[in-house]
């Protein structure tokens, strides 16, 4: 009887075991079953908001119609090549032409349209030039590049020594091998206390209180700086190639920033100015062709910030399209 009774107590303390480890684990299958049911609501609330639905379904719709061909890469555009195989410009919502690859690049403050795309590849370039000339000749002075765009050019000072000076104010700006276009009037220009100018195929900016030259962007031939505001032509390739794409830009200077606009474009992506623009304090005038080699110059303004370009009509003389602009 004794061990009946043993295994009696023995038999009851299992059951009771057996049936607390199950209430222990029932929370666990309640767990599962609220998931379940957290699902169908969830299910429940997409069917009940057709506006949802409807948008995932249009979106599904959109992505099967894309072209796959033409799809935009995200390519470097560090690497010349990539900014010619990218086919600028795209257009924007509002029908506009920009830089920005849909996909790609987000627009700033200062670059809503991406205009610094196109110039990616020269400024990098240069740069990497100048990085190697600083590795094998840290005291080297036929080099300097700064990256990206706008940037001050490293250790670069203006020459105010030569003995034909007649003032501390006189200065000699081309140093370090850089040479201003001068050839062709109004290539350069003063404005707010600095001085802008062509260096090559670089917007050079130069502040004779710090003694600093500042990279501002490319410019691809020729440059006019007044009111603060650089316009400049930009190339996608070397100006002597014949499938060039080239825009003219507005780069504006406020408030110890830089603000860039493409400004001007055609319908074959080819604008070209045979002469210096003329930037007033809110109206541009520019003479421009199509390509370097177009029979026919056009002389256009607008006005600063809109850019709306109207032709001003009857100056048929190719040696008399000039002007000016004075004030506002």
């Amino acid at each position: 009887m004794v061990d009946l009774r043993k295994l009696l107590i023995i038999f009851l303390l299992g059951f009771l075991w057996s049936c607390t480890s199950c209430n222990e684990n029932k929370p666990q299958t309640d767990d599962s079953q609220d998931n379940d049911t957290s699902d169908t609501d969830s299910t429940v609330d997409e069917v009940l908001d057709p506006d949802e639905t409807d948008t995932e379904i249009q979106d599904s719709d959109v992505d099967a119609d894309i072209d796959t061909d033409n799809a935009i890469e995200c390519l470097d555009l560090k690497i010349q090549e990539n900014v010619i195989n990218t086919p600028f410009p795209f257009t924007d919502k509002d029908g506009k032409p920009t830089f920005c690859r849909p996909g790609c690049d987000t627009s700033t403050e200062t670059d809503p349209q991406c205009v610094r795309n196109i110039s990616e590849w020269l400024n990098w370039e240069g740069y990497q030039i100048y990085l190697e000339a600083e590795k094998n000749d840290p005291d080297q002075t036929s080099e300097r590049e700064c990256y990206p765009w706008p940037c001050v050019l490293p250790d670069m000072k203006a020459n105010s020594t030569l003995e034909s000076f007649n003032s501390k104010c006189d200065m000699w700006l081309t140093v370090n091998g850089f040479r201003a276009n001068m050839g062709t009037v109004w290539t350069h220009g003063m404005s707010d206390g600095v001085a802008g100018m062509n260096f090559g195929r670089m917007a050079i900016e130069y502040n004779p209180e710090k003694d600093e030259y500042r990279a501002v962007g490319q410019a691809a031939g020729k440059l006019s700086f007044n009111e603060d505001r650089y316009i400049i032509p930009v190339y996608d390739r070397i100006h002597t190639a014949d499938d060039i794409r080239s825009f003219v830009v507005s780069i504006l200077r406020k408030d110890e920033k830089y603000y860039y606009e493409l400004i001007y474009d055609n319908e074959k992506h080819n604008a070209y100015l045979p002469r210096p623009s003329f930037s007033g304090k809110n109206w541009v005038l520019i003479q421009v062709r199509e390509g370097k080699n177009g029979n026919k110059t056009e002389v256009k303004y607008a006005k600063a910030g809109v850019w709306e370009w109207n032709r001003i009509e009857g100056i048929g003389d190719p040696l008399a399209q000039e002007g000016n602009i004075v004030g506002d």
